[in-house]
C-alpha cells in the first residue's frame, strides 16, 4: 500500500473518545497513530513502543494501560483498526484523482493537436467581425470604406499555403516572422512579438516590407508597433500623390491600422 502524506485527524473524533483520559494519555495516543500512519504498525513489546515515542518509562507505564485499547495486534503488530480504514480511503481517492488527471491531460493534448492554424483561425476571424480593425478603403476613394473580405481571405490562403510549405521539405519563412526577426536582431523585439499579429498582416499584405517596417522602427524606437505601422502607410501615402497636389488613382485597398492608446483622439 502507497504510502500517504497527511494523516487524516478528525479532532473532534479524537477529543470525544479520549474525553475522561489524562493529558499524557491523550499525547501518548496521538503520537502512536502519527507513527503508525508513517510505519504502517507499531511493535507489540510495550517497551519498544515506549522507545519510539521517547516517553518516560515511569509515565509511559502508568499511560499504556488506557492507551493499548484502542490498538489491535495483526500480524505480529499493533494497529489502530479505525487509522487503516481512513488509509484505504486516502489510497482510493488518491489513484482516482491521479486516473482524472491523467484523463484530463490526454483530452487536453488531443484538443491541441486539432487545433487550427493559428493565422488561419486569426482571418477566418476577421471575416466573421466585419467591425474589426481589418484593412479597408481611404476616406479619399469613392467606393464604399466597407471592409474587404477579399484580402482577408487572401490572408487565409496564405496561411495555408505556408502550412503546406512547412511540410515540406524546405520550410519557408514567412515575412511576418521575417519582419519580427528583423526587429529583434536590431534590439526591437519587444514591440513585435507575435508574427501572426492581425495588423502586421494587413500591412505585409497591403504592400509594406519588412526592410520598411524596420527602417521606422529604428527613427522612432521608442514607438509601439502600431505608430510604425501608421507612420509607414501616412508616408507611402504622401508619396503616392503628385507634386502639382492631385492625387493618383489609389488603390481599392490601403491599410490603417487601430489608434493606440497613447494617441489623443481627433477633436469632433
Amino acid at each position: 500500500m502507497s504510502k500517504q502524506p497527511f494523516l487524516p485527524l478528525f479532532f473532534g473524533d479524537f477529543l470525544a473518545s479520549t474525553a475522561e483520559w489524562e493529558g499524557e494519555e491523550r499525547a501518548l495516543y496521538l503520537l502512536l497513530m502519527g507513527y503508525q500512519w508513517s510505519l504502517e504498525s507499531l511493535p507489540t513489546d510495550p517497551r519498544r513502543v515506549c522507545k519510539l515515542v521517547g516517553f518516560d518509562p515511569e509515565l509511559f507505564d502508568r499511560c499504556w494501560p488506557v492507551v493499548s485499547r484502542k490498538f489491535v495486534e495483526r500480524d505480529g503488530r499493533l494497529v489502530n483498526q479505525r487509522l487503516e480504514t481512513h488509509r484505504e480511503k486516502s489510497v482510493q481517492i488518491a489513484e482516482k484523482r491521479a486516473v482524472a488527471g491523467a484523463k484530463g491531460a490526454s483530452a487536453r493534448l488531443a484538443n491541441i493537436k486539432q487545433l487550427p492554424d493559428i493565422g488561419q483561425a486569426i482571418a477566418k476571424t476577421l471575416l466573421s467581425h466585419p467591425s474589426h480593425p481589418i484593412p479597408f478603403q481611404s476616406k479619399s476613394s469613392p467606393e464604399s470604406s466597407s471592409p474587404d473580405r477579399a484580402q482577408v481571405a487572401n490572408l487565409a490562403g496564405a496561411s495555408e499555403r505556408a502550412s503546406g510549405e512547412a511540410k515540406g521539405s524546405t520550410p519557408k519563412i514567412s515575412e511576418a516572422t521575417r519582419t519580427c526577426l528583423l526587429l529583434r536582431d536590431a534590439g526591437l523585439g519587444l514591440s513585435c512579438a507575435n508574427p501572426t499579429h492581425p495588423g502586421l498582416l494587413a500591412a505585409l499584405a497591403a504592400g509594406a516590407t519588412p526592410e520598411a517596417i524596420l527602417a521606422t522602427a529604428q527613427e522612432f524606437p521608442d514607438k509601439p508597433l502600431g505608430y510604425w505601422l501608421r507612420t509607414l502607410d501616412g508616408r507611402r501615402s504622401d508619396s503616392e500623390r503628385k507634386p502639382n497636389g492631385a492625387t493618383v488613382q489609389q488603390p481599392a485597398i490601403t491599410w490603417r491600422p487601430p489608434p493606440d492608446d497613447d494617441q489623443p483622439e481627433a477633436a469632433a
